[in-house]
């Protein structure tokens, strides 16, 4: 095969598909992984795809990736997520004053939080911060700032400000994308400059994130992945994307859980 009905043959995939990567590739036109990436890195100085690590995503059009509302997502994966915000509540002692970013991830972890006393838990989400009215052994400070509805958290210049008089110990925020050569990437500029301030101020900084999340890269850079500490996900994510985050000094913990059973949020 003529490498450019092979080049073609993968714009299809990708269209088709969303994503591919190279092992597989490899062994479809039965070439060596050398020439699929090459293959790919010449589609992507044509701006016919997306490189990620260890593959590629279609080409980014408006609309075709951002996430659907907090709302339509909060059912979505929720045993994984679960199952990541039990590990994520083990890092959390009496006496920790963190923050928690919106998202439906860490709402799960809201969830796990409402036995541990005297916490105090930084917060720019509306719901979140609504979850805990009923707790009073849980101070909460919410960052206040421009509304954004799909998500019913806050951002922009009044929650940076809030957030530069603060020294948090961790910090739990979940991330749209995450690739260990892309790094951290969001589609939203208001929950970007939100995060890059988040992470200013935090000693530790632990991300929370789905299989899904991973591999993907959005439009817009927040950080190098070695800008967090830990990432908490779960077995689902790939173990050589796993091993090449940890050969840049990032601790992983994956969580385990039944993928079979579809639990519903209450």
């Amino acid at each position: 095969m003529y490498k450019e009905e092979r080049q073609r043959q993968i714009r299809e995939l990708l269209q088709k598909e969303g994503r591919v990567n190279v092992a597989d590739l490899a062994t479809r036109f039965n070439v060596s992984r050398m020439t699929i990436r090459r293959d790919l890195d010449e589609l992507a100085e044509n701006l016919a795809i997306e490189r990620t690590y260890g593959g590629a995503i279609a080409p980014y059009q408006p609309q075709q990736f951002l996430e659907p509302p907090f709302p339509d997502r909060i059912n979505v994966n929720y045993e994984e997520k679960r199952a990541i915000a039990r590990e994520a509540k083990k890092l959390i002692q009496p006496g920790d004053y963190f923050f928690l970013s919106a998202g439906t991830t860490a709402y799960q972890l809201a969830r796990e939080l409402t036995r541990i006393k005297n916490i105090t838990v930084v917060v720019n989400s509306v719901l979140i911060a609504n979850f805990f009215v009923p707790y009073k052994d849980i101070e909460v400070l919410v960052l206040g700032g421009y509304l954004r509805h799909s998500e019913l958290s806050l951002h922009g210049y009044l929650v940076h400000e809030a957030l530069r008089g603060l020294n948090v110990d961790k910090a739990f925020i979940g991330i749209r994308g995450i690739d260990p050569e892309y790094g951290f990437t969001n589609d939203a500029p208001r929950e970007i400059s939100t995060d890059r301030a988040v992470l200013a101020v935090s000693k530790r900084v632990i991300v929370l994130a789905d299989h899904t999340k991973f591999g993907h890269v959005a439009t817009s850079v927040v950080a190098p992945v070695d800008a967090a500490q830990t990432i908490i996900t779960s077995t689902l994510v790939p173990s050589e994307i796993v091993d090449a985050i940890r050969e840049k000094g990032v601790e992983v913990i994956q969580a385990s859980f039944e993928p079979g059973h579809t639990g519903l949020a209450t």
